[in-house]
Order: C-alpha cells, then sequence, then structure tokens
C-alpha cells in the first residue's frame, strides 16, 4: 500500500504545473495561496461501486493541521469519522483515530492539492465483498486525493477516493467533494 501512495503522490507532483523562481524555493510571479494553520475539514458524497453495488462514504469532523514552505505545504489529518454506506444500507462507521500524513502543493493565488491515507476496514464493505466471492479484496487503507480553491478562510474542491482491493478488484475509484475552514 505504501508504494501505491508513493506512486499516487509523485504522479499528483507531477501532474501540477511548474513554477520558476530563485531556486531557493521562493515561486516568481503571484503570491502563493498560503494553507497554514487548523482547518475544520469534511469530504462527502464520495460516490462509487463495487462491481456493480453503489458505495458511498463520508469524512466528517476532521482537522487538518497545515504548514506550508514556498509552494509546498504537509501536515497531518488528525480525527473524523469515516461513514460508508453500502447498496443504500445502513451507516457503517469508523472513528479515525490515528492521524494521517498529509502532502500537498499550492499553486498560483487560490490552487492546492493534496492527499493523505485513511483505513478502510469496514464491517459492511468486507461482507459485500464476500458476497461477491471477494473475502481477502478488502483493503487497509486507501488515499484520497484533493484539487480544490482558496477563498478567504475556506477551502474546497472535488475530491478522489482510490482504494487499492488486490488483484481480483483492482484500483477502485470514488469522487466528491470536500471543504475546509480555517484559519
Amino acid at each position: 500500500m505504501k508504494r501505491f501512495f508513493a506512486a499516487i503522490v509523485g504522479t499528483l507532483m507531477l501532474t501540477l504545473p511548474g513554477c520558476s523562481g530563485d531556486g531557493a524555493g521562493t515561486p516568481a510571479g503571484p503570491e502563493q495561496a498560503d494553507v497554514t494553520g487548523r482547518w475544520d475539514y469534511e469530504a462527502t458524497r464520495m460516490l462509487g461501486d463495487i462491481d456493480g453495488r453503489p458505495l458511498s462514504c463520508e469524512v466528517t469532523g476532521a482537522v487538518l493541521i497545515l504548514e506550508q514552505q514556498g509552494s509546498s505545504f504537509s501536515g497531518t489529518r488528525e480525527g473524523g469519522r469515516l461513514r460508508c454506506s453500502v447498496d443504500g444500507s445502513a451507516n457503517d462507521d469508523l472513528l479515525l483515530d490515528a492521524a494521517s500524513p498529509v502532502t500537498g502543493i499550492s499553486t498560483g493565488t487560490s490552487n492546492v492539492r493534496f492527499g493523505y491515507e485513511i483505513p478502510f476496514s469496514l464491517d459492511r464493505l468486507a461482507e459485500v465483498l464476500e458476497e461477491l466471492g471477494f473475502p481477502d479484496a478488502a483493503p487497509a487503507t486507501v488515499l484520497v486525493e484533493h484539487q480544490g480553491m482558496m477563498s478567504g478562510s475556506s477551502l474546497s474542491g472535488s475530491a478522489m477516493l482510490m482504494a487499492d482491493f488486490g488483484p481480483d478488484l483492482g484500483v477502485l475509484t470514488f469522487t466528491g467533494s470536500w471543504s475546509a475552514s480555517g484559519p
């Protein structure tokens, strides 16, 4: 899974527009959006399907603690709750106790991109995968990748949750939106 995360982050960094600067990490042109601080965060309406069965997930009540240097930033996603529904069933709930490292980049005066990993071991999801004939396919973690804009003291945009379910199902992708209010 770490190779999966590293490959996604590497791809993310390679697809971002380049910045020219003085070589010391100072960008040329307009000032970068500065995301330093504490942000109340959620990702909602993360929709996808597993072998034709609808799955929706959301992350609520989480906090992003970010520090920016030049156009790059890093930090942690702390706390929160992951809720998922398979086939419209009752929500499957997972408290996100452990912090996840966040890495990202800010381009221009308002564009941001970042990602983090979260655990993804949900009882209902495991039951559905077993019903579908994939008892060993549930991943331990997934990557949530974000792109969006900063406007005043808020961030928002689109999010993509990517789960590697192994060779039988491959990488499944769920898309939705995210927002954060902050300093």
